[in-house]
């Protein structure tokens, strides 16, 4: 069971690229929330956000609820995300939905 086993499972991204990219995202993310994430929470990450970008890329029209609790309550950790995989969701055209965000959040805050 490891990394490279669950992205092969990725069906229509290039799994070295999108984990490459969102590796860096996630480092980037770790220096603007100044905490160094174990690595059993890289790996939660790493696999959750990889699928993430391949759902949101195979139903891009997928309807999420935004919370809007967590937008007000959590507006620098959003930043941080959007800032952090700003080129993630550009590269392949999506949006991360506050939704996502949240199991990001509790990923960091389980750290």
């Amino acid at each position: 069971f490891s990394l490279s086993n669950i992205m092969n499972a990725l069906t229509i991204l290039n799994p070295a690229k999108l984990l490459e990219q969102v590796a860096n995202a996630i480092d980037v993310l770790q220096k603007y929330v100044g905490v160094r994430f174990s690595n059993r929470t890289c790996f939660g990450l790493y696999v959750h956000i990889c699928c993430l970008i391949e759902r949101l890329v195979v139903s891009r029209n997928a309807e999420y609820d935004s919370s809007l609790d967590f937008l007000n309550e959590h507006k620098d950790f959003v930043d941080y995300v959007k800032k952090a995989f700003k080129q993630v969701e550009d590269f392949y055209g999506v949006d991360i939905p506050t939704e996502e965000m949240v199991h990001i959040y509790n990923y960091v805050k389980n750290n």
